[in-house]
């Protein structure tokens, strides 16, 4: 029978070792295999349910464009600490038309939007961050993304920051409705519609959400306006990739007018086949 002796060691496992027939083998101690076990378990579980929500979350990721839409109520709390002018924008205008509204955008099951400070901030819908006093208005279906990659994306947000980053942020001339107005043109035009302007862009955009803005700088000039179309253009390349397609399409036209004259140096005869050759030749010989 094999003998068993305890060498338990100070920050290890407890070993049982038993000598049989001169052959020497070492055991867990179950104790120890069942923690393991457990642990394993709980590993696998974490990545299973890591992994469906991945898979969620590409699902539910879609090329829509979503505008949506807060209307800024703040109380007069927020009023003190804030601005008085939101207050009184709000309050007086709103029945003119003119109220004051936040708005971001939602593409690819994230949210974006532009504030003070913070810059462009990306994130998911769930945990999207609001103005002090902001209520949700409503959500508005602006179009399809074209070539709407991750990628293609962060492509473009890289090149806004430049327009939007968080010390250029100004009620009037770029505020979050600017950024949201640019970012759309980016998402939903070719370079083309841009160039050409003829996208009367964005038709599903409410002019009503940025109206006191606009209305506010045709009345006090405050430098620097942002212009959506212009800086859309800019953030796509809009003119680089016209250029290139015009470049592109007078080279196959030159390469076209050779081809043409050559055909008409050789007085637009057809090159003859080497069967049509061989028989020609053959009539040659029988004469």
């Amino acid at each position: 029978n094999p003998t068993y002796t305890r060498e338990p060691h100070a920050g290890q496992e407890e070993r049982y070792w038993y000598s049989h027939r001169r052959q020497s083998h070492t055991h867990t101690h179950p104790r120890h295999t069942q923690k393991h076990c457990h642990h394993f378990a709980s590993l696998l579980h974490t990545y299973q349910r890591e992994t469906k929500k991945i898979e969620r979350i590409m699902e539910e990721a879609t090329d829509d464009v979503t505008l949506n839409i807060y209307q800024l109520e703040p109380d007069d709390e927020t009023i003190q600490q804030h601005s008085a002018a939101v207050g009184f924008f709000t309050r007086i205008l709103t029945p003119m038309g003119m109220g004051a509204y936040h708005t971001s955008l939602t593409v690819r099951s994230h949210t974006y939007s532009f504030g003070a400070g913070a810059g462009i901030v990306k994130t998911q819908p769930t945990h999207e961050q609001t103005p002090p006093g902001a209520t949700y208005h409503s959500s508005i279906f602006l179009g399809s993304a074209l070539n709407a990659t991750n990628a293609n994306i962060s492509q473009i947000i890289l090149k806004l920051r430049t327009y939007f980053h968080g010390t250029s942020y100004h009620l009037l001339n770029r505020n979050c409705n600017h950024f949201t107005e640019t970012f759309a043109l980016c998402l939903l035009h070719s370079a083309q519609d841009l160039c050409l302007g003829k996208a009367k862009l964005l038709k599903k955009y409410p002019g009503w959400v940025n109206r006191l803005a606009k209305n506010g700088t045709s009345f006090i000039n405050h430098g620097d306006v942002c212009d959506p179309l212009e800086e859309a253009k800019a953030a796509i390349g809009a003119e680089e990739i016209m250029a290139k397609e015009s470049f592109e399409n007078m080279s196959s036209s030159n390469s076209g007018k050779k081809e043409e004259k050559k055909k008409k140096k050789s007085g637009g005869k057809k090159e003859l086949s080497e069967k049509q050759k061989a028989v020609l030749a053959k009539l040659k010989q029988s004469k």
